[in-house]
């Protein structure tokens, strides 16, 4: 995710990456699994509020099948979160904000 970009190309980048999930199931599984690459190897000190809402859209939308990347986005989240608060640098509140709204999505989900 290049977080220069501006916000409104990574709005419209995390759109269409929703809709080929929702148009294209016979890619569904191939996408789900690029994506966990991706949130798997992305550096511990990124994360945007488009990355949280786009994992709370996909977990309302394949609770099941999205478990992986779920469970990989919270992982890298509260690293981000710990090591945030644990420094001197200010904390965007519209990512703050998207963290709080995706944590009670993911609690129906057995740890």
């Amino acid at each position: 995710m290049d977080t220069q970009a501006p916000q409104s190309h990574r709005l419209t980048c995390r759109r269409a990456i929703f809709a080929m999930i929702q148009k294209l199931p016979s890619l569904r599984q191939e996408l789900l699994s690029d994506l966990l690459t991706y949130v798997k190897g992305m550096s511990p000190d990124i994360l945007t509020p488009e990355m949280l809402r786009f994992g709370k859209h996909l977990i309302e939308f394949l609770p099941g099948e999205s478990d992986g990347f779920a469970s990989s986005l919270l992982e890298h989240a509260l690293g981000w979160i710990s090591r945030s608060f644990a420094g001197s640098d200010l904390l965007e509140a519209r990512t703050v904000k998207a963290l709080g709204a995706l944590l009670p999505v993911r609690t129906i989900f057995a740890f």
